[in-house]
């Protein structure tokens, strides 16, 4: 018998229950394997504000505005900010999707190699463009 339970959120075991007893066909399969991601993926942005915060009480203040509102609360980013990473965000989903059955050193040994110092030198560009602050090494204290 097919169940046709999904769980819209995983808060008790009776949800997770839910969660792992979904059917057995593919496409149950791939909405078990997207709701676990999605566990994986809520947890590890939890863990990392304490690893990013400078103590306890500034870690917590970040998790509560993380789940709650925040009235009078200074913006992290600005509008402009926002545009430019959604702006990235859609481009490396849709390279990914383009690309999804190939390998990227396929594509690179393809290519000049001047195209590809050039694309190299772009990145590393970008990426020290990118930051904006020196923060330490996460697991510097350890």
């Amino acid at each position: 018998s097919k169940k046709s339970t999904v769980p819209i959120a995983v808060n008790t075991s009776g949800q997770m229950e839910v969660l792992t007893n979904l059917p057995k066909d593919g496409q149950s399969k791939t909405l078990k394997n997207f709701f676990l991601a999605m566990i994986t993926f809520f947890f590890i942005n939890v863990t990392w504000v304490f690893f990013r915060a400078p103590d306890f009480h500034s870690a917590w203040q970040l998790l509560c505005s993380m789940f709650s509102h925040v009235p009078k609360a200074e913006a992290l980013l600005t509008t402009l900010a926002i545009i430019k990473i959604s702006v990235i965000v859609f481009f490396l989903v849709l390279f990914h999707w383009l690309m999804r059955n190939t390998r990227v050193i396929t594509v690179a040994n393809k290519m000049p190699w001047g195209l590809v110092g050039i694309i190299w030198a772009f990145l590393l560009i970008l990426l020290f463009w990118s930051q904006e602050s020196s923060s330490a090494f996460i697991y510097f204290q350890f």
